[in-house]
């Protein structure tokens, strides 16, 4: 059975929120209204220092890929959310406290989770995407979970993705958010945007989390 989605209803009296669950696929509504909706293009495009020996690398020093800057398009640039553009860029804050940028990633498939650390269809999606993160890392896959939204709806610490690390005994990069990426909801959590190669959206929502529709992605 595919995972449903958690309907999130705002009381506009109360201020408070009822959270429901329904027999259709529907989403967890984003409890917070278009917060940091800007593109955010263009954060943290410093280039990798490349230290050591070898190639420069783009992006910030942190323990994931980084594309040689030599292969890194002159002006890659955010043009929209929508199939087909290439999605904004951002900078945000890893497990281990460093910074990672979307474009370091410039050359694999890349799977964006967004998700709330509440949200019961992310939280029962979570062993299968760090089992496809496995299973497709070395075919040049890569799964950025970001979250969006800690247990109590706030913007997630450290900590916080440290917790979901060791619930879901995950080895990939999991990223605080929401920066911009509020934008880039469809209609609430989880959603799951599927970048190409070339950072081109492929699908701005891969769910039900779909791990052979990355490994397609890959083969091409």
């Amino acid at each position: 059975m595919n995972p449903t989605r958690l309907t999130m209803l705002a009381l506009s009296l109360s201020g408070l929120m009822t959270v429901g669950c329904t027999d259709e696929e529907e989403k967890v509504v984003d409890s917070g209204e278009g917060e940091g909706e800007g593109e955010g293009e263009g954060e943290g495009e410093g280039e990798g220092e490349g230290e050591g020996e070898g190639e420069a690398v783009y992006g910030p020093d942190n323990d994931w890929y980084h594309v040689p800057v030599s292969e890194l398009p002159e002006g890659l640039e955010g043009t929209g959310r929508s199939n087909g553009d290439v999605m904004p860029n951002f900078t945000i804050i890893d497990q281990f406290g460093d910074e990672v940028e979307l474009y370091q990633f410039y050359g694999q498939v890349v799977q964006l989770v967004l998700f709330a650390e509440w949200c019961g269809p992310c939280q029962a999606e979570a062993p299968e995407i760090e089992a496809t993160w496995r299973e497709l890392e070395a075919d040049g896959v890569v799964i950025l979970s970001v979250m969006m939204e800690n247990n109590g709806g706030g913007a997630p610490s450290v900590d916080d993705l440290n917790n979901w690390v060791g619930a879901y005994d995950c080895t990939h990069p999991v990223l605080a958010g929401p920066d911009d990426l509020s934008a880039s909801l469809q209609g609430g959590y989880p959603t799951l945007p599927v970048l190409n190669r070339d950072m081109t959206i492929a699908t701005v929502d891969n769910f039900p989390f779909d791990g052979s529709y990355l490994e397609g992605l890959a083969a091409e």
